[in-house]
């Protein structure tokens, strides 16, 4: 028997998973991975590491960009959500507009610096000032027990506003 011949018999195992045999290897690294961690590109399959350590190249942002992100969407968040919603029906037109503005503002606040998380932290800021908006209604409606008509007004304009501002800094830049 050749070292070959036993070399090829001996299992390899995802470098992610340790308990699941494969034969299949990442074609940047050589790493074995398995079926569920191989990411299928046009040259072939990569592990997650790969592929990451490419999209990286596409992603600029600074740490000062992730505070810009906060310090936007926040303030925003509070005002909107406080006055807004009062108008009824029209969230629907407003809602999207007001966060496609959030979004732009911040892309040229940042001097259109890509961040992997930018619109993870702009969701976030707009939710804390939001909730700060809202606070004295959900606190009304949580001590009543049940849950306020006026509250669905601006939970479909913050769900608008929101989608906007995550379609803005995720998907299109």
């Amino acid at each position: 028997m050749s070292m070959s011949e036993t070399a090829s018999t001996t299992p390899t195992y995802c470098h992610y998973h340790p308990d699941v045999p494969t034969s299949l290897r990442c074609n940047r690294c050589g790493k074995p991975i398995c079926a569920k961690d191989a990411v299928r590109t046009p040259v072939g399959y990569r592990c997650r590491d790969c592929v990451r350590q490419q999209q990286d190249a596409y992603f600029s942002a600074m740490p000062i960009d992730y505070v810009i992100a906060a310090l936007v969407s926040l303030p925003v968040g509070y005002v909107a959500q406080r006055f807004v919603p009062q108008i009824g029906f029209f969230v629907i037109l407003i809602g999207p507009a007001i966060g496609g503005l959030v979004g732009e503002v911040i892309w040229r606040a940042t001097r259109k610096r890509r961040g992997r998380y930018t619109w993870i932290v702009a969701l976030a800021g707009l939710s804390i000032g939001a909730l700060a908006a809202l606070w004295p209604v959900l606190s009304f409606v949580l001590a009543e027990g049940g849950f306020g008509l006026r509250l669905i007004w601006d939970v479909v304009f913050f769900l608008f506003m929101a989608g906007a501002v995550a379609a803005r800094l995720r998907f299109w830049r």
